[in-house]
């Protein structure tokens, strides 16, 4: 019985829940992975560290649709941060012809 024909008990596709083959790992080596950075953890290896935070916890990314309030509002604080990083080195060059 194929997954779409009728009476099909199963349901359509993978059962809720249940894991993807391809993301299974055995467990001899994840067991083997976290001995290995538990190693790297004590010799102060930072950036072994970093790599395994990154891949479990990657960086969150703005997902702002174009012309939404939210993305006119970003465009108006990128804009005032830039204009005041303008005027900041412009006071900061003033200020340090002043003090020659």
């Amino acid at each position: 019985m194929t997954a779409f024909e009728q009476g099909n008990k199963q349901g359509r596709g993978r059962p809720k829940g249940s894991k993807n083959a391809k993301q299974i790992l055995p467990k001899q080596l994840t067991d083997e992975a976290i001995q290995q950075l538990e190693s790297k953890v004590k010799d102060g290896d930072t950036q072994a560290i970093l790599f395994v935070l990154n891949r479990v916890y990657p960086t969150l990314k703005a997902i702002t649709p174009e012309g939404s309030l939210d993305a006119q509002l970003l465009e108006i604080k990128i804009k005032e941060a830039d204009e005041f990083e303008i005027r900041l080195e412009a006071l900061e060059a003033l200020a340090n012809e002043r003090s020659k």
